[in-house]
């Protein structure tokens, strides 16, 4: 059970409403409480999904290694079922929470997953780290990596913090509804 109530809806204005509709995941449901600040919260996070130039299961692939690492139990279920729907391999999976590099991913996601490690353990990257997913991912893609980072950071504390529960009712991957949520917005 959440550690404090989820927000009621009812008393929040008709757009909080109708991106409720849209993903009424428990997290969403929560971050209604941010206020004024939850539909530029979620324009962020949609935008990773939709125009995003970090390669979808790598985004995936990174924002799981960071649930791993931080014991983010919901972000890891949520990303989990999407990282699955775009193809994430059950060995890949399981190798998200073990040593790197792993001969299960490419020397992008490799680069990438070292990365996301460092950033975890030290505020500043190291720089050959930081060059290499550079190279590999080109700019725009290594800076997007930099915010998902910091997004998932932000997650992984505000979901374990607040223990946002589980959503059992999920059946399927959240994608579809990440993705028709940009209408929402």
């Amino acid at each position: 059970m959440a550690l404090v109530p989820y927000p009621d809806p009812t008393k929040m204005s008709a757009d909080v409403q109708n991106i409720l509709k849209v993903t009424p995941q428990n997290i969403a449901r929560m971050m209604a409480g941010t206020g004024p600040i939850f539909k530029p919260l979620m324009s962020l996070a949609i935008a990773y999904f939709n125009v995003g130039a970090l390669p979808p299961a790598l985004r995936e692939l990174a924002t799981l290694r960071i649930a791993h690492r931080l014991g983010a139990k919901y972000v890891l279920d949520q990303h989990a079922l999407i990282a699955r729907s775009l193809g994430v391999s059950e060995p890949q999976m399981g190798a998200i929470s073990g040593a790197l590099p792993s001969s299960l991913f490419s020397q992008k996601d490799n680069a990438a997953l070292l990365l996301v490690d460092n950033l975890i353990d030290n505020t500043r990257a190291q720089e050959e780290l930081v060059l290499d997913v550079y190279r590999l991912l080109g700019e725009t893609a290594m800076h997007e990596l930099f915010m998902v980072n910091g997004f998932y950071h932000m997650m992984a504390r505000y979901t374990e913090s607040l223990q946002i529960d589980l959503d059992a009712a999920q059946k399927g991957n959240s994608l579809p509804a990440m993705k028709a949520l940009s209408g929402a917005l």
